[in-house]
């Protein structure tokens, strides 16, 4: 029968030791670099072509349509299609979120153009955020004569829709500013033809 000596045991006991300290370093590090006290929760892409608004999921899971690789369906050069957006933000102390707006650009072929911002105005204040120490808001620009035509100037063709949010707070180094939902970087698109 195989045993352990004192001293090995005594070894052991103390690499596993080493290793668990190691790992919940590791662990609060990674918490640490990924913990913000403000941010995106939820983000929608409003649209409306002349038959009411409709919201579009861009990073929520409701029961609308996903923006994010969306057909939105063909247009003539006569119509419009306004864009709007909102956005849900949480903000913990000490930071405070003190703006949001929508960027968007269109493109056919490869991405290109410079992206133009919608602002989003404040709405509401909607309770606490899971830090229990600040507010969860909405931002949203759902007015139609304060919405963009993202349809103006277009000739005939296949187009791209896309857009990201972006959000300011002020608060110091532990309140990112700006801050954003933009699909890992990627942003987020639909197509559309005109």
């Amino acid at each position: 029968m195989n045993s352990l000596l004192p001293y090995q045991v005594s070894q052991f006991s103390r690499h596993f030791r080493n290793q668990l300290a190691l790992s919940f370093t590791l662990l609060a590090t990674a918490f640490s670099l990924t913990a913000q006290n403000n941010g995106f929760f939820e983000s929608y892409v409003i649209l409306n072509s002349g038959s009411g608004n409709q919201f579009y999921d861009a990073t929520a899971a409701t029961g609308n349509p996903d923006f994010q690789g969306a057909s939105l369906g063909a247009f003539t050069c006569s119509q419009t299609l306004l864009l709007g957006g909102q956005g849900k933000t949480f903000k913990c102390n000490p930071c405070d979120v003190t703006g949001a707006r929508i960027f968007w650009r269109v493109w056919s072929g490869a991405p290109s153009g410079t992206f133009v911002s919608v602002n989003m105005p404040f709405k509401s204040n909607d309770g606490l955020p899971l830090c229990g120490t600040g507010q969860n808001q909405t931002w949203e620009e759902a007015d139609a004569l304060d919405m963009t035509n993202v349809l103006a100037g277009l000739s005939p063709g296949s187009y791209t829709l896309e857009v990201y949010f972006e959000g300011n707070a002020t608060g110091g180094g532990s309140c990112p500013n700006p801050f954003y939902h933009s699909n890992g970087g990627a942003n987020y698109q639909a197509t559309f033809t005109v």
